[in-house]
């Protein structure tokens, strides 16, 4: 068995607000994942940045785009387990889509039929949310009641089967993804309130959610707990590499050398 993951954000931009004021949903935009770190992730979404109604087949990641620019955005992440020829159905029906990127848009003229149940089917153009529902039900993976034009991101998170496995801000999961590569752990996700996300490891405590800037030097799973470590309530920090400062070597003058503008004799 094998997991997709249905993930559902709400960005803040100015399309989003309108979707919401419009529907009434909590969510306003759907995205397809193969892995728990969303480093696979498509959808249809704009392509660039400043200009919205340049749109069409993307991917994703998290803490770049458009979620860079708002970095609030929330999020809920769908667990949705399916068989190893249905994960694999998937990854050829998104590799149809890398090979015609050029072609595929948005599907403007169908969004706002969406909340008028009239289904608008154009050839290579989709809405995120019919996006979705369209490579899942090719796969086999869900039946849907109703045409996939007329999916939207609250029918994605009601799918028989589909399990709820975190939500909260998007940038709490990208860095507790993170936090749980570094040290090597298979955490499990503690449920809170939506606004944070924290994950147990196997040598206790619950991590914050955002990533610290400097690793405790002392974190092997296989190390002592860190209320039976010498020193307990001392956190022994160590600075990253690539944030060490390092030495300044000093530079003797040496005829006719060109350092710069100057000239040092």
């Amino acid at each position: 068995m094998r997991n997709l993951y249905i993930v559902l954000t709400h960005t803040g931009t100015l399309p989003s607000r309108l979707i919401r004021a419009a529907t009434g949903a909590h969510y306003t935009h759907a995205s397809l994942a193969l892995d728990a770190g969303l480093a696979r992730m498509f959808s249809f979404a704009r392509r660039r940045v400043d200009l919205p109604l340049i749109a069409g087949f993307v991917a994703e990641r998290p803490g770049e785009g458009v979620f860079a620019l708002f970095p609030d955005t929330t999020c809920a992440v769908y667990r949705l387990p399916v068989s190893d020829a249905c994960f694999a159905a998937v990854e050829r029906i998104i590799a149809d889509f890398y090979r015609e990127y050029d072609n595929y848009r948005y599907n403007f003229l169908g969004l706002p039929l969406i909340r008028l149940g009239i289904p608008l089917r154009r050839a290579h153009h989709f809405v995120c949310s019919q996006f979705v529902a369209d490579v899942l039900e090719r796969a086999q993976a869900v039946r849907f009641p109703r045409e996939t034009a007329l999916i939207t991101p609250s029918d994605l998170a009601a799918l028989p089967g589909a399990q709820l496995a975190c939500r909260g801000r998007l940038a709490d999961y990208r860095d507790s993804c993170r936090l749980r590569r570094r040290l090597g752990v298979a955490p499990t996700v503690q449920r809170r309130p939506p606004g944070r996300i924290s994950f147990l490891c196997r040598y206790g405590g619950a991590f914050p959610a955002a990533l610290p800037k400097y690793m405790p030097r002392t974190g092997s799973p296989g190390a002592a707990q860190p209320s039976q470590a010498r020193g307990a309530g001392r956190r022994i920090l160590r600075r990253p590499a690539f944030l060490r400062k390092r030495r300044k070597k000093p530079h003797l003058p040496q005829k006719d050398c060109t350092f710069g503008r100057f000239c040092i004799i």
